[in-house]
């Protein structure tokens, strides 16, 4: 099984220090759930070689792209404030695929965009509120237990 995974990146990235080390070790840990189920997870946030040296905007979307037909599902963090661009963008290949999609969203912050909303009418669109990082680790873990039985 394979899963695309994606969270916001840019949002917590510099160009000078790289990615945000609290931030950074919140969305391994995300990841390190779901590898541990033996999934193969693709991802921006596990495809860099370094913190400093990104893709470029036209590989970033080769790769996203390639990584969401390869996976069987998407799980999206949209964002802890504002929705990140770039999740918008994957989830939006994910629904024209007709990939099913989850998406994590923070209880206490500004709800999806309005059109994401709308694509249960597309793809299966599955929504997941949690209250914290501990809630939404537990979350993970409760989609993927029902995903692999």
């Amino acid at each position: 099984m394979k899963i695309f995974f994606s969270a916001p990146y840019m949002e917590y990235f510099s160009f000078d220090t790289g990615m945000e080390q609290n931030y950074r070790d919140r969305i391994l840990k995300m990841i390190s759930i779901i590898e541990e189920e033996q999934i193969t997870v693709l991802s921006a946030h596990i495809r860099k070689s370094s913190d400093i040296n990104i893709d470029t905007p036209e590989d970033a979307v080769k790769y996203d792209f390639q990584g969401i037909k390869e996976a069987d599902f998407l799980i999206a963090f949209i964002g802890d404030d504002i929705p990140s661009y770039g999740v918008v963008m994957e989830i939006g290949f994910a629904a024209a695929l007709r990939k099913r999609i989850y998406l994590f969203h923070h209880i206490n912050i500004n709800p999806f965009p309005f059109l994401i909303k709308g694509l249960n009418i597309w793809t299966e669109t599955i929504f997941i509120e949690y209250l914290n990082d501990f809630d939404a680790e537990g979350k993970l873990i409760s989609l993927l237990n029902n995903e692999l039985n």
